[in-house]
């Protein structure tokens, strides 16, 4: 639902800056309905996350803190698409005016990644006393094939399973 109005939000605001014989109200409505249409994504978004982060089908995708994780790294990739679209557009010299814009973006890429950072060791460090068994199993998708690395179990010491699971290599 939330993306549908979204999707009306940003068609209203397009048609406003793409409009013949714009005026300064014009302008003003698109800026309004541009902060409504990223209001309303941050909201479809963490919705999206919060109903994956509640389903306990894996292991490392889900939590309280996956709708955080999802609006975080949208910016963040947002702010990484401006930077790269920006720097093929200009051949990799920026004129002087746009260097602060970039410098800013950079910022916002740098401490996304930071939070994310974030978010990932504090749900491997509170794993550790909130998953049965205490043990966190870390799955990897790759192109040759899906492995699991165990990060802790506390019930093993020797470094083997204690109990079979699927998608393990022990």
């Amino acid at each position: 639902m939330f993306y549908g109005i979204e999707l009306v939000i940003l068609a209203f605001e397009l048609y406003l800056i793409f409009k013949p014989n714009q005026t300064e109200s014009d302008h003003k409505l698109a800026a309004v309905a541009g902060f409504l249409a990223l209001l309303v994504g941050v909201l479809a978004t963490s919705n999206l996350g919060y109903v994956f982060g509640s389903l306990n089908a894996r292991d490392w995708y889900h939590g309280i803190y996956f709708s955080t994780f999802l609006v975080v790294s949208g910016v963040t990739a947002g702010a990484a698409l401006l930077i790269l679209v920006h720097n093929i557009v200009y051949k990799g010299s920026l004129p002087e005016e746009l260097k602060p814009s970039m410098l800013s973006l950079g910022k916002l890429m740098g401490g996304g990644i930071g939070v994310m950072m974030f978010l990932y060791l504090w749900k491997m460090l509170s794993s550790i006393f909130t998953e049965p068994g205490g043990r966190l199993y870390v799955r990897h998708g790759t192109c040759f094939r899906t492995f699991s690395v165990q990060l802790l179990d506390r019930r093993n010491a020797s470094g083997g399973c204690s109990a079979p699971r699927a998608h393990s290599d022990c």
